[in-house]
């Protein structure tokens, strides 16, 4: 490699590196952290825990799966999620179950975590919950 190539090769390689210094430190100053407050639960799960958060897991992929099918056909997502409020009221049952067994996992600061086929699963109850609440208040259906 000749000179003004491995100086090009250089300064572009500080750039590069520059800029993702200064992207990973903006996204560190967004992370939430101890000191503001803020903090998470992760519960890693097994046993009758683990086939409660399944069995929540399953309903939550119910909603997603008919919602995208929905949209698949070019409607918004807001008019599928009120078409389909009946796999929505099905996930609302089914988290109320889940809450009624473990009502810890209902705080906002949960995230329950498993592993599955080589896979991490990640599951937020108060994020289910919030989530539930938009679409009864904007389908005007419970």
């Amino acid at each position: 490699m000749g000179r003004a190539a491995h100086l090009r090769f250089t300064i572009v390689g500080c750039l590069a590196f520059a800029l993702l210094v200064a992207w990973g430190a903006g996204a560190l100053a967004q992370t939430p952290s101890a000191q503001d407050g803020m903090k998470t639960n992760i519960l890693r799960l097994a046993g009758d825990d683990l086939a409660l958060a399944r069995a929540l897991d399953a309903s939550l992929v119910s909603v997603t799966s008919a919602v995208t099918a929905c949209t698949g056909q070019g409607k918004t997502l807001e008019a599928c999620q009120c078409e389909r409020v009946d796999v929505v009221r099905s996930l609302n049952v089914a988290f109320n179950e889940t809450i009624r067994v473990r009502p810890a996992w209902a705080a906002d600061d949960v995230i329950l975590y498993w592993e599955q086929e080589g896979r991490s699963i990640n599951l937020s109850p108060g994020g289910i919950r919030r989530a539930i609440a938009i679409v009864t208040q904007r389908c005007g259906k419970g």
